[in-house]
């Protein structure tokens, strides 16, 4: 009764176009499956795949923004990160902009918005990337606005902001 997935399936690799795939499969295409099966194909090297996940256009988004933007699963998220880094996670696009509002503003579940905080921390992401107030608003501001939001959200983006110096002034 066992179903064994057939690691064989060409099908599932894709291969490597441009630096800007991953990011117009994510927000032109809205193909969050086939932006997954990019990043884990066997046939990209690791070079290749940076190049995909550094990619920013002119506005400095990259493919995690629009990864969050775009409500992708947990599991994109994650691998983007993973195959980033620092560098995929502390960008900042051109309104001010973070990943965590990215992730508290739009469709984001709990789990993702927990995740990206987590991810924030273990590089040690400062104050001003936390709190900082984008053409937006704050995370707090965002994850109010959140189509997806609850009350335990709310008051996870409130504690972590007032556990750092400058809270009250994102919250306000």
């Amino acid at each position: 009764d066992n179903v064994v997935a057939d690691d064989d399936d060409d099908d599932d690799d894709m291969y490597y176009e441009n630096e800007e795939q991953l990011y117009y499969l994510i927000h032109w295409k809205k193909d969050l499956v086939s932006a997954e099966k990019l990043l884990n194909s066997k046939n990209l090297s690791n070079e290749q795949k940076l190049k995909l996940v550094h990619y920013e256009n002119h506005w400095n988004y990259n493919a995690l923004m629009r990864a969050l933007y775009n409500d992708a699963p947990l599991s994109l998220i994650q691998r983007i990160a993973e195959i980033g880094g620092r560098k995929a996670v502390l960008l900042i696009d051109d309104h001010g902009s973070n990943i965590f509002h990215y992730a508290c503003g739009y469709h984001s579940s709990f789990e993702v918005i927990k995740y990206v905080a987590t991810v924030m921390e273990e590089f040690d992401v400062g104050i001003y990337e936390f709190v900082a107030i984008s053409k937006f608003g704050s995370a707090f501001h965002l994850v109010c606005s959140n189509k997806s939001v609850t009350v335990d959200m709310i008051r996870y983006v409130e504690n972590l902001l007032m556990n750092h110096d400058y809270g009250e002034v994102a919250i306000n």
